[in-house]
């Protein structure tokens, strides 16, 4: 069975971050969110507020690189792994 994310956790990340993607602001979210890893949980991430953000599906894609960029989309992994740090630091 998967290590779930506690519910009263998942509540906090939903709360800090309104419950939308703080990549794209919710343009691209069409009511789904994700919860993502900052610290990705096979290199020891925790299932903590600290280290989890919402962000849209195709956000999501981004920041592990698997989707193919199109020109609407102003970043990358890189520049979306930097705006997620940047984000929890001053959140």
């Amino acid at each position: 069975m998967k290590n779930r994310i506690p519910q009263s956790v998942r509540q906090e990340v939903y709360t800090r971050d309104e419950k939308q993607c703080i990549l794209c602001k919710g343009a691209h979210c069409f009511g789904v969110i994700h919860l993502h890893h900052v610290k990705e949980r096979s290199l020891g991430g925790k299932n903590t507020a600290e280290n989890l953000v919402c962000l849209c599906p195709i956000c999501h894609e981004i920041a592990h690189g698997t989707y193919q960029l199109e020109n609407q989309f102003p970043f990358d992994k890189e520049t979306a792994a930097d705006a997620i740090w940047y984000y929890l630091e001053y959140s």
